[in-house]
């Protein structure tokens, strides 16, 4: 089934319409994850440098984490 997407605008909103039929479930699914994700992008007051920071920390973590069981696989403890 061929379906159409549409956008309009109503009442200070856009709207996205499609059929719900005219696409399996999971695409549905995948389609409204990247519009979401894309929203979410569009939002954030995250600056460059905030990012960085958060990067490292959360690479800090993981490597704290992790350290002495990738160290044990390549022999150096």
């Amino acid at each position: 089934m061929s379906s159409t997407l549409q956008t309009f605008s109503a009442d200070g909103h856009v709207v996205i319409s499609f059929a719900e039929a005219a696409v399996p479930p999971e695409v549905k699914e995948g389609f409204l994850s990247a519009i979401k994700a894309e929203w979410a992008t569009c939002q954030s007051q995250m600056t460059d440098a905030k990012a960085a920071a958060l990067a490292h920390e959360v690479d800090a973590g993981w490597w704290q984490r992790n350290r002495s069981s990738i160290l044990a696989r390549i022999g150096d403890t």
